[in-house]
């Protein structure tokens, strides 16, 4: 199995990362005989696919809750009614990553792409350039706000969040 990375911080959190790569027929497979449903994958593009099969695996390997069980928040945050476990999953392009906590906790994965300087002024304010190191390049500047914020959003989990205004 494609797992890179496995991290431990002592009894806060556990991260996994894991490098995707073609669409594996075993996860398929094995998914399948553990009781998810892959029907609302159909029609999806083979990496989207590939993606959510691989978040829910990594689900399955490392929580003790029945697959089949997984609820989305209208929010859109995962959860396991009834579970103290809280845990967020990201990816961008060949990674996906899952931490994992009994505190509320989020993740997000960023690719760096030039792309962001053109949305940078809807989630960074001037304080937040301050906050971060004049070493860094802009473009990684930016990208490290995103995921910062990004993963508080995630840990936070209730949506009605103004990036920009809302998280330092």
């Amino acid at each position: 199995m494609p797992i890179i990375s496995t991290i431990y911080q002592g009894q806060r959190y556990q991260l996994i990362l894991w490098q995707l790569t073609d669409q594996d027929e075993q996860l398929l497979s094995l998914m399948s005989s553990e009781g998810l449903d892959l029907q609302p994958i159909e029609g999806w593009k083979p990496e989207r696919q590939l993606e959510w099969i691989t978040g829910r695996y990594l689900i399955h390997k490392y929580l003790p809750n029945d697959i089949a069980s997984l609820l989305i928040s209208k929010n859109g945050k995962p959860f396991f009614e009834d579970s103290d476990t809280q845990f967020s999953i990201s990816h961008s392009q060949h990674l996906l990553g899952i931490v994992i906590s009994k505190y509320n906790i989020g993740l997000d994965l960023q690719h760096s792409t030039s792309k962001i300087q053109r949305v940078a002024h809807k989630f960074v304010a001037e304080q937040d350039l301050q906050a971060m190191p004049s070493s860094l390049q802009l473009n990684d500047t930016y990208h490290y706000l995103w995921c910062i914020k990004e993963a508080v959003f995630k840990a936070y989990g209730l949506g009605s969040v103004d990036f920009k205004h809302d998280i330092r």
